[in-house]
């Protein structure tokens, strides 16, 4: 949802030109029909997110589909992508995204405007200003919707080095989104009828706003 809806901003995207495979598909699917969904599409861009619970199964179904749409681009973000890691010298995908995606995704995308060769591995130079970053809910991206959950982040970045994540050593400067919008989301939120808001704060805890 923030890709689009920042590379949307930047006038890379138009809603039209790309979608998310339907939740009945991902939640429910098996790997086979996870792979058709995506064969299906033709989509000259397949985007994946790698987390622990998931990378085996993802690094499955990108390589069967990629066997068979060979002009499409595969490439993939998430927690997993990160230094030393095995999946940094071998996998299935075009291009990987270290860190934060939304500025590393619009680089993609300008690549492939230009018909350039895309990177094995991409990531941004800076952490984004998120004033600048739409949120997915109130830009439309994503759909508000009644009996379901909306995932909202307040903030991103984290003061502590735990040897075990590595969040905060990729993110040691806390920001903040505007205060305003994410009290628009969650008005919005009620006033639809949301069954659950989700925080997705790293340092929820944090209290210093200074």
């Amino acid at each position: 949802g923030y890709l689009a809806a920042y590379a949307e901003s930047q006038g890379l995207l138009s809603r039209s030109q790309w979608s998310i495979l339907d939740e009945t598909t991902t939640a429910y699917g098996s790997d086979t029909a996870i792979i058709e969904a995506i064969v299906a599409s033709e989509a000259d861009l397949v985007c994946f997110s790698l987390y622990a619970w998931n990378l085996e199964r993802n690094l499955f179904i990108a390589g069967k589909a990629r066997e068979r749409l060979s002009r499409s681009r595969f490439i993939a973000g998430g927690p997993e992508i990160a230094e030393g890691m095995p999946i940094m010298d071998r996998s299935p995908f075009n291009a990987l995204v270290l860190g934060e995606g939304e500025l590393a995704f619009a680089e993609i995308l300008k690549d492939m405007e230009k018909h350039r060769p895309l990177a094995r591995l991409y990531t941004a130079k800076e952490l984004l200003d998120l004033s600048k970053l739409p949120s997915p809910y109130l830009a439309g991206t994503l759909p508000v919707v009644k009996d379901k959950p909306v995932h909202i982040e307040t903030l991103r970045g984290c003061p502590y080095r735990c040897a075990y994540c590595f969040y905060g050593k990729h993110y040691p400067v806390i920001r903040r989104f505007p205060e305003d919008e994410v009290i628009s989301l969650v008005r919005r939120a009620s006033e639809i009828g949301v069954s659950e808001i989700y925080l997705m704060d790293p340092s929820f805890q944090y209290g210093d706003r200074a």
